[in-house]
C-alpha cells in the first residue's frame, strides 16, 4: 500500500519518480524517525553535478512531525548525487546520498512511427497520392494509370522533301567515284 522508501535507520526518502529527464523537477519526501524536541532537528541537503555542490532547501511539511519536502531542479544531463545529513542539535544523527542519473530513459529516435494522416494530408494538397507499405499493388496500378494516360505517340516523317536525300545519294556516289579515279583504285 505505500510507495518505496530509501534510508538506513533513521531517515527514510521517497522521490516522486523513479527517473528523471533534463528540465524536469523533483520533489522528495524525507523522513525522520524518533522524537526529538523542537528545532532540535535539522537537515542540511546538497546537489552535487561534476561541480561545486548546490544547497538544497529543505523545509517541514505542515502537521507531519519530522517530516521534510525537498525540491530540485535537473538543469541538464549528467548524475547528480543528492545528500542529507540530519543533525540532532550539533550531533551528526544519519546521512543518505542517492546517486541520480538524468537523462531520456530512451533513445531520442528510438520509437520512429510513421504518421500516416500527415503523409495522407500532404500528397492531397500537392496533388498526388500516399500509399502504405502494404499498398504496393495500388502503387504500381496508379503509376500504370498514369503513364497510360500521359503516352503520346508523334509520327515524324524521316524524309520531308521528296528527291533531296535522293540528290544527296547522288552526289556521295560521284565524289568516292571521282576519288577512286584520281587514285588509280579502279
Amino acid at each position: 500500500m505505500s510507495q518505496w522508501e530509501e534510508g538506513e535507520r533513521f531517515v527514510g526518502v521517497k522521490w516522486d519518480k523513479t527517473s528523471y529527464k533534463p528540465g524536469e523537477q523533483a520533489s522528495t519526501t524525507i523522513r525522520v524517525a524518533g522524537r526529538y524536541n523542537p528545532g532540535q532537528l535539522h537537515l542540511k541537503a546538497t546537489l552535487k553535478a561534476g561541480e561545486e555542490p548546490q544547497t538544497v532547501s529543505v523545509e517541514p511539511v505542515m502537521g507531519r512531525e519530522n517530516t521534510f519536502r525537498a525540491g530540485m531542479v535537473f538543469s541538464k544531463r549528467a548524475e547528480y548525487l543528492f545528500e542529507v545529513d540530519a543533525h540532532v542539535g550539533e550531533k551528526l544523527l544519519e546521512s543518505y546520498e542517492k546517486t541520480l542519473v538524468v537523462g531520456p530513459s530512451v533513445n531520442e529516435g528510438a520509437n520512429l512511427e510513421v504518421d500516416h494522416a500527415f503523409l495522407d494530408n500532404l500528397a492531397m494538397r500537392s496533388g498526388g497520392s500516399y500509399f502504405r507499405e502494404n499498398e504496393l499493388d495500388n502503387l504500381v496500378e496508379s503509376l500504370r494509370s498514369r503513364v497510360i494516360d500521359y503516352a503520346v505517340s508523334v509520327e515524324i516523317p524521316l524524309v520531308q522533301d521528296k528527291y533531296i536525300y535522293i540528290l544527296i545519294f547522288l552526289v556521295i556516289l560521284m565524289l568516292e567515284w571521282t576519288m577512286r579515279r584520281k587514285m588509280n583504285l579502279f
